[in-house]
């Protein structure tokens, strides 16, 4: 028998924020040692996917599906969406760059290797994710572990190869960025095993106080060591800040910023195109560079704006929706993207 669970708004609220923060992250030039806004960006966009998948992931689910199912599942879901951006961003970027696809002393095997193990920029999100989801999906379907022997493992693993990771032991990839485990772990933790008894004012203050510690870390030398004041500070923000808003769905509607999160994926994977085309060709020219791509932000608000309220006409979005799913299937709200 289905049952049916209300469509929680603020978990597509809060990607919709996290997509507008990655896409602004592109946008602004300069390393984020540089450039404030990309510091600030950078110190928690990522982390924040990775832990909102982790809170959307049905473990007890995804440890039933055979292997087949499993890779039809997310091939479906995310690798085939990401394999047609790989396809265009290996072969234009290259072309953009360099005026050819591959290189004349590089054999066309090596050239696709290469670019899957380290794809072009924001690329390594999508098998990122997939991997640690499989990873997930390897302790449930064949160690039969439970829900908090699977969350110990994830906790172990993670901070192992962490550890292991910044003492030189493994090599940092391009696709596999060692911490993030732990905040997809974390998010899972925030759904299975940690209710906030926060209320949502206490929530958005803790949001707050995080970025203020941000940019005293930066600029005051508050702390001595700096970025592992901002990481502690990470994981609060996530389970005391981020995690009461989703888990009580406290944030007030909005169409234009849940349909941007429902479709965090797309617009990931092909908003860096005209930033990539206008940093290779306008860098030097910030009015340009800028204005060029803070009107291309406008239009993909503008265009979210228009299609949300097009569909609030046909089924008002903007008032409590149900999802209809069997299992307790929580899944991309109900989904993981």
């Amino acid at each position: 028998m289905p049952t049916t669970v209300k469509h929680n708004h603020s978990i597509d609220i809060i990607k919709g924020w996290g997509i507008i923060a990655v896409i602004l992250g592109h946008i602004f030039l300069g390393s984020a040692e540089e450039s404030m806004p990309r510091y600030l960006i950078y110190a928690f966009h990522m982390p924040l996917f990775f832990f909102i998948s982790g809170f959307l992931l049905n473990i007890e689910k995804i440890g039933g599906m055979p292997p087949r199912q499993f890779i039809k599942k997310y091939a479906k879901r995310m690798l085939i969406w990401w394999f047609i951006a790989w396809c265009f961003y290996t072969v234009c970027v290259n072309l953009m760059i360099s005026g050819h696809v591959i290189g004349e002393e590089e054999s066309t095997a090596h050239f696709i290797v290469r670019n899957l193990v380290y794809p072009w920029g924001h690329l390594w999100f999508v098998p990122g994710l997939f991997a640690t989801i499989a990873i997930v999906y390897c302790l449930k379907r064949f160690f039969r572990l439970n829900n908090s022997a699977t969350i110990a493992a994830l906790l172990f693993i993670s901070l192992t190869q962490m550890a292991m990771s910044y003492s030189g032991v493994l090599p940092n990839t391009s696709i596999i960025r060692y911490h993030n485990l732990l905040f997809f772990t974390l998010g899972i933790i925030a759904n299975v095993l940690f209710t906030s008894v926060l209320p949502p004012r206490m929530a958005k203050t803790i949001i707050l106080l995080y970025f203020i510690l941000l940019i005293a870390t930066r600029y005051l030398g508050i702390s001595d060591n700096a970025s592992m004041c901002n990481f502690a500070s990470l994981i609060v923000f996530m389970i005391f800040g981020i995690s009461p808003l989703m888990q009580i769905d406290s944030l007030k509607s909005s169409a234009m910023m849940e349909w941007l999160g429902h479709n965090s994926l797309q617009i990931y994977l092909w908003h860096e195109f005209p930033v990539i085309t206008l940093k290779t060709y306008f860098s030097d020219n910030p009015l340009i560079y800028y204005s060029a791509n803070f009107a291309f932000l406008s239009i993909i608000l503008l265009f979210a704006w228009r299609i949300s309220l097009s569909a609030s006409k046909i089924q008002p979005i903007l008032k409590p929706s149900v999802c209809e799913i069997t299992n307790t299937d929580l899944q991309s709200n109900c989904s993981s993207d």
